[in-house]
């Protein structure tokens, strides 16, 4: 084989090695990615969570809201009663009703069904950054890998190239009693 040959062998032994730096790199990029995307997970379960706290906790206050109104059941109750009695119960009601003085029904309503709607916004902001984040990150993989892919093996010298290889191979192994332990068939050429 000659000197040509060889230098052929050793640039793409070089651009084979420089093309498995970057894919470490990438990789390594990649495991980075990954972990950020792990704690973005994280909060984004956290806020799952505390958004359905207060989703709860909206629930029980309109159904003590609601609780609040006569039933018709307890309106014979309230006849039975002497007028003192109703003025004592009323005097009663009204100051259990002094805590929610300051809160109107739909205001309480409202803000809740806008904070829901806020999060799930966010939420979703959060997980289509990321599937972009992860898609940009997929895409310039795939074009690393393919570059270095055409560096160290161009398609049209592929076949010329492992036939020079075998060669190689056969005259320092074969022709010189060497021994090797990698199999002939994977290294004929195609």
């Amino acid at each position: 084989m000659s000197l040509a040959s060889w230098d052929v062998v050793s640039d793409r032994e070089k651009a084979h090695a420089k093309s498995k730096s970057e894919v470490d790199k990438l990789q390594a990029e990649d495991q980075k990615f990954q972990h950020t995307l792990g704690q973005h997970t994280a909060a984004l379960d956290d806020i799952s969570l505390k958004v359905n706290n207060l989703v709860k906790k909206k629930g029980d206050s309109d159904e003590k809201l609601r609780s609040l109104t006569v039933v018709s059941s307890e309106m014979a109750k309230y006849k039975e009663m002497t007028p003192q009695q109703l003025m004592k119960q009323l005097g009663a009601t009204n100051k259990a009703l002094g805590k929610f003085e300051h809160v109107n029904k739909k205001a309480i309503d409202q803000s809740w069904f806008a904070l829901s709607m806020l999060c799930l916004m966010v939420m979703l902001m959060v997980v289509m950054i990321m599937l972009q984040f992860m898609s940009s990150v997929d895409a310039q993989k795939e074009e690393t890998m393919r570059q270095t892919l055409e560096r160290v093996v161009p398609a049209p010298s592929f076949r010329k190239s492992s036939v020079e290889l075998y060669e190689a191979y056969k005259l320092v192994v074969i022709n010189f009693g060497g021994a090797s332990k990698v199999p002939r068939s994977a290294i004929e050429p195609p």
